[in-house]
């Protein structure tokens, strides 16, 4: 595909400071390994040039597309830039921080989770012992002191608060916002802002102690690499630096590139606003313009993904917040589907992709995306129901515990039509390849649970029997959740067989092409030919926690990077929906998809009713 006007220009450049703002699906991976081949061209050395992004996948997308991209002009690029067996460097901005940190005389061990829970219960620990010589608070009356004191006891009893507490400072690290503004913050006010009156103090002994440990986090990587830039203690090989991901930095990372550019580095950043979904972790968007002076911005506005009618949605989801996103073609409007229930709604995505694997696409072609894992599971347990397999993005699926579990099945059916008694040695010759969690657990307790097992009239009743038995052995529900949520995904199947032994046929057949289901946040950098996004309901999306200006603007952001999927069909489903976790009902669809402006690009449809479907 030849570059258009727009990446040419990019490539081209003489500006030593652009922003790149790319639509979806507009070709900015391949105009920044374009304007990677540029610059060698121009006699960079590859040495002097670093990639950088903002997560190991994103870094490692890269690294994939400049080795192999189809391409004539990517095939050119990576000839001239392997001439001499040099590659250019390619980092995370953390992994190039701590380079950085390491040039100029050292860098700690990066703490861990567990660590960071130590070092913060002793740096409240601290706090009560300064507290009691006071030396910490004595200024303050009795009941304040008592006040505080209290606070810091009531940290150290809960876990929970003691994890929100960390998440809190790392936000506050990348975002550089005071602790103590961070918890009196709508994301983190509810459980802690009582605690946002001890924050100085706590901090202040935290990073004590953990310097005193000699261990540094993310953040502190970010901050020492910038001072050691800006006082000459590190010198770094690069004069070109390309950013991908850019609207995914955090205030800490933009700093580090405008010491980068301090530092005489050129810089071109490649990103989209509208896609900055990562607020939870202190990241927000920052226009290049506002931390390098001089920079410049260049627009990538065509779209080779999406088409007229789905670029149409996005832009009025988007507020008319984002630049014009030009499409080259013209496709079905967007569908949003209205059920009566869940379930409807469940049945409702079901039928649709049996209607389009009817029409012979490839399970591979569509994806069902859901705003947390949660809202995908009843389309995950619909679809095997009707023979569909489905895979969700960042869960490993083992077939083994299901296979296991349907052959203690099989071992108690046996017994059963022989009325007889189960031996606990032969209990442990079918559970001969399962690590025991604890080695002493009574064989023959396991030997009565199956017999109890092998009492129930239905496979699905002695196959969730034997899961409970299995996840014993494993050592528990809590301490197995996804082996639990892997199990459960597969009860619904037992109802399509007569006994084990011909379940366990039917799922030793090689997979098939399977439909991906993912979070949204999982989704972004991906596409589908057909994209169905379930769950837009108000308090699903967005979510019933999302509370504020910025959170809310995040959760638009969210809606727009799952409508900008699909490079074909694209169909959103509402339903009112009971949530138990939260207690409330969700019954009116998502305040994004209120406005007249948005309705006018979708056609609304009603769901048939599940009695119609069949299973």
């Amino acid at each position: 595909m030849a570059l258009t006007v727009h990446q040419r220009r990019i490539v081209q450049t003489k500006l030593p400071y652009v922003e790149v703002v790319a639509s979806p699906g507009s070709g900015k991976t391949t105009t920044l390994m374009q304007r990677l081949a540029h610059l060698v061209r121009c006699r960079v050395s590859v040495s002097e040039i670093l990639v950088m992004s903002f997560s190991n996948e994103a870094v490692g997308e890269i690294g994939r597309r400049l080795v192999q991209h189809g391409t004539k002009h990517a095939r050119k690029a990576n000839a001239k830039l392997n001439a001499d067996g040099a590659q250019p460097v390619m980092m995370t901005a953390h992994a190039f921080a701590r380079s950085v940190v390491a040039r100029a005389g050292g860098c700690g061990d990066v703490i861990t989770p567990s660590v960071a829970t130590a070092l913060l219960k002793s740096a409240l620990r601290r706090c009560l012992q300064d507290a009691h010589r006071k030396k910490l608070w004595y200024r303050l009356d009795t009941r304040q002191r008592r006040e505080r004191t209290q606070l810091v006891r009531t940290l150290l009893k809960s876990s929970e608060l003691l994890s929100m507490l960390l998440s809190a400072m790392q936000f506050a690290q990348a975002a550089q916002i005071p602790l103590g503004d961070v918890m009196i913050g709508t994301q983190f006010a509810d459980d802690l802002k009582p605690f946002a009156l001890i924050a100085p103090a706590v901090l202040s002994r935290y990073r004590l102690i953990k310097q005193a440990a000699g261990h540094i986090d993310f953040g502190d990587m970010l901050e020492l690499a910038i001072r050691a830039l800006g006082d000459g203690r590190a010198t770094i090989p690069f004069t070109h630096v390309l950013v991908d991901e850019y609207q995914d930095c955090s205030a800490a990372q933009t700093q580090l590139l405008a010491a980068l550019a301090h530092h005489g580095c050129e810089l071109m950043v490649f990103g989209d606003p509208e896609q900055a979904i990562y607020g939870f972790g202190g990241n927000g968007y920052t226009p290049l313009r506002e931390i390098v002076d001089g920079a410049k911005v260049m627009s990538l506005p065509q779209s080779h993904r999406l088409h007229a009618d789905n670029a149409a949605l996005a832009m009025a989801v988007a507020n008319a917040r984002t630049s014009k996103i030009v499409t080259q073609r013209q496709g079905t409007q967007p569908v949003l589907v209205r059920s009566l229930d869940l379930t409807d709604q469940t049945y409702s995505v079901v039928r649709d992709i049996e209607q389009l694997l009817g029409q012979g696409v490839d399970p591979s072609r569509i994806a069902v995306l859901a705003r947390t894992r949660a809202f995908l599971k009843p389309v995950e347990q619909r679809l095997l129901a009707t023979g569909m397999n489905s895979d969700q993005q960042g869960i490993t699926r083992d077939l083994r515990h299901a296979q296991r579990v349907l052959r203690l099945v099989k071992f108690v059916e046996w017994h059963a039509r022989r009325y007889d008694s189960i031996d606990p040695d032969e209990v442990a010759h079918v559970l001969r390849n399962v690590m025991f969690s604890d080695p002493q657990l009574s064989l023959e307790s396991l030997a009565r649970s199956l017999e109890r097992a092998a009492r129930s009239p239905s496979l699905e009743g002695r196959y969730r029997a034997c899961g409970d038995v299995y996840l014993h052995v494993l050592g528990g529900v809590r301490a197995n959740t996804e082996v639990h949520h892997d199990l459960n995904r597969w009860a619904p199947i037992c109802r399509k067989h007569a006994c084990a032994a011909e379940m366990l046929r039917a799922i030793k057949r090689p997979d098939k092409p399977v439909i991906q289901t993912l979070t949204i946040h999982a989704a972004k950098g991906c596409e589908w030919d057909h994209v169905f996004v379930v769950g837009v309901a108000d308090g699903q999306l967005p979510l019933y926690l999302s509370k504020g200006t910025r959170m809310l603007a995040e959760e638009r952001r969210l809606l727009y990077v799952a409508i900008t999927r699909a490079r074909e069909s694209l169909r959103l489903y509402f339903a009112p929906v009971d949530h138990a976790r939260s207690q409330q009902r969700f019954e009116k669809r998502s305040r994004f998809l209120r406005p007249p402006s948005v309705m006018r690009t979708v056609r609304v449809v009603a769901s048939q009713p599940t009695r119609q479907t069949t299973s």
